[in-house]
């Protein structure tokens, strides 16, 4: 199980920059125990986060990573006894949110040693206080976030339990990670991506292709219709042009036919702006 190497770092404490203080909390720690002459207090190996701890509070927290030389820690000969070496990690920044808040793990009086290991779930776990409760069918971790209860059970099943009327929303980490795709995003919205200046170019040079063939009968079809982007655009440019001019010389506005299940909706809307482009 990955673990957390909290340090009792009160030099880092004093110390002015982050890079100073993060060389301060990183190295160097001894694994040794009192006067033992083999490693009892953790294995570098098994340390995933180096935490730094001065009166009680968490300074920093280093997520232990690689160097350029694909090593997360490097031993370093206690001068004091060759037969003894420190432990220098690599680490970077991380949880940040933890800094300056109550550290999990404190020092007693008397208790000499600087460094002490727990389980890295004490870092991550949350904001809430994890319980572990122990059954004939295994350990129960259960955690309370205001009035909502997380149990997670000895098999992976998790049980939410929250008051009436609290939205629950579950995602994977891959959905929670992971941008939305364009098609999802599409679908979703209903809306097609087409450029907003391509659609007005193409409309206005369709019907300045047709010329003089506007000023009679016009039929508009957009066969693909998605959002219907180039049909919206090809009603506010007659709008505004031709059946506005037949619309203050008449006085009437012209026929409008359609088809299909949009038919209300399209044509009304076409009413009010052959309306306000006449106003």
């Amino acid at each position: 199980m990955a673990k957390a190497l909290f340090v009792s770092a009160k030099a880092a404490q004093q110390a002015r920059g982050e890079r100073a203080q993060d060389a301060l909390i990183l190295g160097e720690w001894s694994p040794f125990h009192a006067r033992s002459r083999r490693p009892t207090l953790f294995d570098p190996d098994e340390v995933e986060y180096v935490v730094g701890v001065a009166q009680g509070v968490i300074l920093a927290v280093h997520e232990v990573v690689a160097d350029a030389e694909g090593k997360s820690w490097r031993a370093v000969t206690d001068l004091g006894d060759p037969d003894r070496w420190r432990v220098r990690f690599s680490g970077v920044r991380t949880l940040r949110h933890l800094e300056g808040t109550p550290s999990p793990v404190t020092w007693g009086r008397g208790q000499g040693t600087p460094v002490k290991v727990a389980d890295s779930s004490l870092l991550t776990d949350g904001d809430a206080t994890v319980e572990r409760i122990d059954g004939h069918s295994g350990t129960v971790r259960r955690a309370v976030l205001d009035q909502v209860v997380v149990t997670t059970g000895p098999d992976g099943e998790v049980t939410v339990d929250a008051p009436a009327g609290t939205t629950v929303t579950v995602r994977t980490a891959a959905a929670a990670s992971a941008p939305p795709s364009p098609s999802r995003t599409a679908k979703a919205s209903g809306r097609c991506y087409t450029p907003q200046l391509l659609v007005e170019q193409t409309v206005t040079a369709v019907l300045e292709a047709m010329g003089d063939g506007v000023q009679g009968s016009v039929s508009v079809c957009e066969p693909a219709l998605g959002s219907g982007a180039f049909l919206n655009e090809a009603i506010n440019q007659l709008a505004q042009t031709y059946l506005a001019q037949r619309y203050r010389e008449s006085g009437e506005a012209p026929e409008i036919v359609m088809s299909g299940p949009l038919i209300v909706k399209i044509t009304d809307r076409i009413r009010e702006r052959l309306e306000e482009a006449v106003a």
